[in-house]
């Protein structure tokens, strides 16, 4: 399926809306409140659902492993497999008091492919062979929304979705040939790899102590980067404060 832009209008539209549908919400809970009502507004497990301190807002910093795949959309079924290894920082910012946050943050992450042996034959070299190696360096902007599911005082389990802006810093590959062919880099860029994409990630954390996060989901571009386009899975740790 080719993403436009109207499908990432409609995708943006459709985000706000429901942040200004859970504000609205949130008026309707403090006036319920507001009354007296703490008993059985969310049944008889209220107290533990919610436990002292859910609604506060909270920062995490965090470190990921995504082994991805870089797949083609050129009509070849190409598909590469890299890892991916990122850093970053969130904001979970609460949204009036209900267990909904809008959550903002940044990452620096790097993409790299272990170095692959290939051989060729070619009608004036013969048989020759070359390894190479790719290396992506991105930053990337974002934009989730959590629901936080206190279970008790200690677990929290947090599940998400969201989209993301990845502007490509670096992507270069690098080839170490034999016999008549001497190494060589090729800037990705030279061609028709593109520096900015839309993406999008949806996962689950497990929030402990209100200290420590752990979590997995899956991420991947809505927008390619020339034909290719970037999907996997990812593991999560994080430190909360």
């Amino acid at each position: 399926m080719t993403i436009t832009m109207n499908h990432l209008k409609i995708l943006t539209v459709c985000l706000l809306l429901g942040v200004c549908n859970t504000i609205s919400a949130q008026y309707d809970d403090e006036y319920y409140y507001s009354q007296g009502n703490y008993g059985n507004y969310y049944g008889q497990s209220s107290r533990s659902y919610y436990s002292y301190g859910s609604y506060d807002s909270w920062s995490t910093f965090y470190i990921e492993y995504s082994p991805v795949k870089m797949k083609s959309d050129d009509g070849y079924g190409r598909s590469t497999d890299l890892h991916g290894f990122s850093v970053g920082i969130t904001y979970a910012m609460n949204l009036g008091g209900s267990p909904v946050f809008l959550e903002m943050g940044a990452e620096a992450s790097g993409t790299f492919s272990f170095s692959q042996h290939d051989s060729y034959y070619d009608d004036y070299y013969g048989n020759y062979s070359e390894d190479h190696s790719l290396a992506i360096y991105s930053t990337r902007i974002p934009l989730n929304l959590l629901f936080r599911w206190n279970l008790n005082d200690y677990f929290a389990l947090i599940p998400y979705g969201g989209v993301n802006a990845k502007l490509n810093i670096s992507a270069r590959e690098h080839y170490d040939g034999y016999g008549s062919y001497s190494s060589y880099d090729i800037d990705l860029f030279d061609g028709s790899f593109k520096r900015f994409q839309m993406g999008y990630q949806a996962g689950v954390r497990m929030m402990i102590g209100n200290i420590v996060s752990i979590g997995a989901g899956y991420k991947g571009d809505l927008t390619g980067s020339s034909y290719d386009k970037f999907h996997g899975v990812f593991f999560q740790l994080g430190y909360c404060f």
